[in-house]
């Protein structure tokens, strides 16, 4: 029996419940956001991680966004494409609003963002 979804049932939250499952453990602290875009013509997701920082040597060997890829790919049909994006944006610099967001770290707001 089959228990992966048909690229036609596949939606938003679907995605959301399956990247939140492969994110448990994964998250490091400079990560400060994680989303996603489905792509269902070109059957693809893409994945974008904003960092702070460079990831460290550690989380290079390790390969956390591998080890995520990996994860939620289980969810999926083999023919699924996933592809990351990943961008150093040190805080405060503001985060685009690409994707639909499935994690965002606190940050202080900014002065600008205070309404008086």
């Amino acid at each position: 029996m089959n228990t992966l979804p048909d690229f036609d049932e596949i939606n938003n939250n679907h995605l959301i419940l399956s990247l939140n499952n492969a994110l448990l453990c994964e998250i490091r602290p400079n990560m400060r956001r994680i989303s996603f875009e489905y792509l269902k013509d070109q059957k693809k997701i893409l994945l974008y991680f904003f960092y702070d920082t460079p990831p460290t040597q550690d989380d290079l060997d390790y390969d956390v966004e591998g080890t995520i890829i990996a994860e939620m790919g289980a969810f999926f049909p083999d023919e699924m494409q996933i592809e990351e994006k990943s961008v150093v944006l040190p805080y405060p610099q503001r985060l685009p609003n690409s994707g639909t967001g499935v994690y965002r770290r606190y940050e202080p707001p900014l002065p600008e963002d205070m309404v008086k």
